[in-house]
């Protein structure tokens, strides 16, 4: 389908804090990117949260133009006076606000609705599909994965050329929900690396810690902007790393790290989790090592209780092959990146439409 402007509307109800805030964010400016001449807007319901990311946002301010990109509460009444774009995004299957939904499904060409990311094998066979409906807007599901036949990874592309080193010393990230933390850092003071801890919910947990090693050096920056936090993920050794967004970053970055999924009450996240790492084994050329980073990872998702000795063993074991495990992640990296980028995927998609 052949539309008459690029511009897009990104509708996101936030859920997971900053990941969600976080995409919308980064999707609005890799669109921007590709569309310079494009009217882009994201509503969405939590501008506070995303100022966060974006300090030029002001939360208090209901709509704002922000480097080209138009912020919008989607609480607002400013909505009923906003035309909506011909391609319209929903965000993790955001709903469309009420004073906009109608004029969306009677105005846009395209709707897309767009699920979380996923690597089950699922995601191929609803990529792409038309949700058939009595609307103007055709609506059809655009799904973020590691697959071929899906809609790709949402990875950065605004990091400076040769971001300025956080630290002069080697250090490791620590991006995470809560868990079990206290044997990792521990096991973490043997590696002569500096401890960078992010976000306050993490930041919090650490500090709960009452004995921390004395030969640990931790790091408790300032929250970062989007961009700041991609740079820094780019200058670690190792990056722990939590939710969607920053996993897909985590990969971009091509460094050794470990994931935490988000945590549902269902344990949907359970079948997603083991899916990712069926993905990755293959790129591990070494089968020991992969089964020390699949104990790894269950237990810095809470799936293993691990004693401090085995998560000490563990974690050695991963430090002294950090060389080897980023090969791994530059392959892995490399045989997505061959998939295109999610704004490939989407700009594909639209013209097969």
């Amino acid at each position: 389908m052949h539309l008459p402007t690029p511009d897009l509307d990104i509708i996101s109800q936030v859920v997971d804090n900053y990941g969600d805030a976080g995409i919308a964010y980064r999707l609005a400016r890799s669109w921007q990117l590709y569309h310079p001449q494009a009217v882009v807007r994201v509503i969405i319901d939590d501008l506070l949260l995303l100022s966060r990311l974006c300090p030029s946002i002001d939360p208090q301010r209901e709509e704002q133009l922000i480097q080209g990109i138009l912020y919008v509460d989607r609480r607002s009444k400013i909505l009923q006076a906003l035309r909506p774009a011909p391609l319209v995004i929903r965000l993790h299957e955001s709903t469309l606000p009420d004073i906009y939904a109608d004029r969306a499904h009677s105005e846009s060409q395209i709707i897309l609705v767009l699920p979380g990311l996923t690597a089950q094998a699922w995601a191929q066979a609803i990529h792409g599909t038309e949700s058939l409906n009595a609307h103007h807007a055709r609506t059809f599901f655009f799904v973020s994965g590691f697959l071929p036949k899906t809609g790709g990874l949402l990875m950065s592309t605004c990091l400076p050329v040769s971001p300025r080193p956080v630290l002069q010393d080697k250090f490791v990230v620590l991006f995470s929900y809560e868990f079990s933390a206290e044997p990792l850092i521990n096991a973490l003071a043997n590696a002569s690396l500096t401890l960078m801890v992010c976000g306050e919910r993490t930041q919090a947990m650490v500090r709960q810690i009452q004995h921390t090693p004395n030969n640990l050096r931790i790091v408790y920056p300032h929250f970062m902007s989007q961009e700041s936090f991609d740079a820094l993920l780019c200058q670690s050794e190792l990056n722990f790393v939590r939710g969607e967004d920053s996993l897909v970053q985590a990969i971009g970055a091509g460094k050794p790290f470990l994931w935490q999924i988000y945590p549902q009450d269902d344990l949907a996240h359970l079948a997603k989790l083991s899916a990712f790492l069926s993905i990755l084994e293959p790129y591990f050329e070494n089968p020991t090592l992969f089964e020390n980073y699949r104990w790894l990872t269950h237990y810095y998702n809470g799936l293993e209780e691990g004693s401090a000795s085995r998560v000490a063993e563990s974690v050695f074991v991963f430090i002294e092959n950090l060389a080897t495990i980023k090969l791994s992640v530059e392959r892995f990296r490399g045989a997505i990146s061959q998939h295109g980028t999610l704004i490939d995927r989407l700009i594909e998609l639209i013209k097969t439409i």
